[in-house]
C-alpha cells in the first residue's frame, strides 16, 4: 500500500519548523537583553554587598574594642562583689576594721554631713509649714513605711529618707556622731540646714534632735514585738546573701535556721539586740551600755504620739488631732485617699503566737521580755493620749490586706 507525502504545512512538519527556528532567532536579541539585565543587576548586588562588608570590617576592630571593655567591666564587677563579701566578713567580727574603713575611704563616709544633699521640696508642696520639726522614730516592722508615706502627703519635706532624696544611703549614727564632734559655731550652722525640715523620719533612735535648734516632738509606732520579730525573721529570709555576709555557705546557713536558731545565733543575735531592741533604740543608746527599760520609759513619756501597729487607722486618727494631718498619700504628685492600702512588703502575720509552739513563744518571750515590758507601757502611753483628744479604741477594722501582716 502506498503512502501520500507528509504535509509540509503539518505543526511537525519542515515548514512550521523552519517558521519556529525563525521565530526564536529573531528573539534572541529580546532573551540577551534580558540575561544582561539579570548580570547587571547581579553586579550592582555584588558591588553594594561589597560596599556593606568594606563598611561594617572598618567598624569591627570598634566592636571587638567594645566587646573587650565590657568583659573587663564584668570581671571588674566580679572583683568588686567578691572584696565586698570579703569585707562583710571582716566587719562582722572586727568593728575597729570598720573604722580604719571609714578613715581610708571616700568623704561621705568619713564627713557625711558634707556629703548629704538636703533636699526641702520631697514632701506635698500644698501642705503648710511645721510649727516645730516632727521626729518620726521609724523603729523597723512596725508598718512605718505606710505612716511615712501618709506623713509625706500631709508636709512639705522629710529628712533622712534616701528614697525621697535621691542619693545614697547615710547612716544616721554616723551623722549624728560626726554632727557631735563638730565645734559649736559649725553645729549650729548645721542646725540651720536640718531645722527646714517638716519632718525627720527614718530608721534612727533617741537623741537625733540634737541636729536641731527649734522645737521638735518625737513620735513613734510600736507593735507587739514577737509579731513583728516573726515578721523580721521572714523578712532576713527574702533577702539576698549579699545583705549579710554574702557567702553561699551563709546563705544555705540562714535558710537552714529556725526561728529559735535565728535568736540564738550569734551575729542575728547581737543585730538584734544592737539595732533593733525598742529599749535600745527609745533609749537612745549608740553602743548598748546606756540602753535601760528605765531610761527608754523615761523618753517614751516625752513623746507627743506613741502608736500602735495592731490599732494603726486609730492612730492615724490620733496625728490628724495632733496636727491636722489626713489619712492619705501623694499619687503621681497629688493627694489621694489612703483607702486602707499597706506601702511596702507585707512581711509578717499579726498573730505569730497562733502559728508558733508554745516552746517557739516561751524562747521569743524570755529573748524579748524589756521589749515586751516597753511594749505594754506604750500601750498605756497611746491609750491615754487617745483619751485626751477623744478619740475611741480600735476605730473602723483594718482592711483584708492589711490584716494579712504589717510591713
Amino acid at each position: 500500500m502506498s503512502t501520500s507525502p507528509a504535509d509540509p504545512k503539518a505543526p511537525n512538519g519542515p515548514i512550521m519548523k523552519l517558521f519556529h527556528f525563525v521565530k526564536e532567532v529573531i528573539r534572541l536579541p529580546l532573551h540577551i537583553a534580558d540575561i544582561s539585565d539579570m548580570l547587571r543587576d547581579t553586579r550592582d548586588i555584588a558591588s553594594d554587598t561589597e560596599r556593606i562588608i568594606n563598611k561594617e570590617k572598618a567598624h569591627l576592630p570598634h566592636m571587638v574594642s567594645e566587646l573587650r571593655t565590657l568583659s573587663d567591666h564584668s570581671f571588674n564587677i566580679k572583683n568588686n562583689t567578691d572584696s565586698l563579701s570579703r569585707v562583710a566578713n571582716e566587719l562582722q567580727d572586727n568593728p575597729i576594721h570598720f573604722e580604719k574603713i571609714i578613715d581610708q575611704n571616700p568623704e561621705f563616709l568619713r564627713n557625711p554631713l558634707d556629703f548629704y544633699v538636703h533636699t526641702y521640696d520631697n514632701g506635698n508642696p500644698d501642705a503648710k509649714p511645721m510649727a516645730k520639726t516632727i521626729i518620726f522614730l521609724h523603729i523597723r516592722k512596725t508598718a512605718g513605711t505606710t505612716l511615712t508615706h501618709i506623713i509625706r502627703s500631709n508636709v512639705r519635706s522629710i529628712g533622712f529618707r534616701k528614697d525621697f532624696q535621691r542619693k545614697f544611703n547615710v547612716r544616721i549614727r554616723r551623722i549624728l556622731e560626726v554632727f557631735r564632734a563638730l565645734p559649736e559655731d559649725v553645729q549650729k550652722e548645721e542646725q540651720e540646714k536640718w531645722n527646714r525640715y517638716d519632718v525627720l523620719g527614718n530608721h534612727s533612735f533617741y537623741g537625733v534632735h540634737d541636729l536641731l535648734s527649734r522645737p521638735f516632738a518625737y513620735i513613734t509606732m510600736l507593735r507587739d514585738p514577737l509579731d513583728r520579730l516573726v515578721s523580721y525573721y521572714r523578712y532576713v529570709k527574702q533577702l539576698p546573701p549579699i545583705a549579710w555576709t554574702g557567702t553561699k555557705t551563709d546563705r544555705e546557713k540562714i535558710d537552714q535556721l529556725s526561728l529559735v536558731d535565728f535568736i540564738q545565733d550569734p551575729y542575728f543575735k547581737k543585730l538584734l539586740q544592737d539595732e533593733h531592741s525598742y529599749v535600745q533604740l527609745i533609749a537612745g543608746s549608740t553602743d548598748g551600755s546606756s540602753a535601760t527599760l528605765k531610761k527608754a520609759k523615761e523618753n517614751l513619756e516625752t513623746f507627743e504620739a506613741v502608736m500602735i501597729a495592731e490599732q494603726f487607722d486609730t492612730s492615724v486618727v490620733l496625728l490628724s488631732a495632733l496636727y491636722g494631718w489626713k489619712d492619705q498619700i501623694l499619687d503621681a504628685g497629688k493627694t489621694v485617699s489612703r483607702k486602707g492600702r499597706v506601702i511596702g512588703d507585707v512581711t509578717g502575720s499579726t498573730n505569730a503566737r497562733a502559728q508558733l509552739s508554745k516552746e517557739e513563744v516561751q524562747a521569743l518571750e524570755d529573748f524579748l521580755q524589756e521589749d515586751i515590758k516597753l511594749y505594754e507601757y506604750g500601750k498605756e502611753l497611746f491609750a491615754k493620749q487617745l483619751a485626751e483628744h477623744g478619740i475611741a479604741e480600735n476605730t473602723p477594722a483594718r482592711s483584708k490586706k492589711q490584716a494579712a501582716g504589717v510591713a
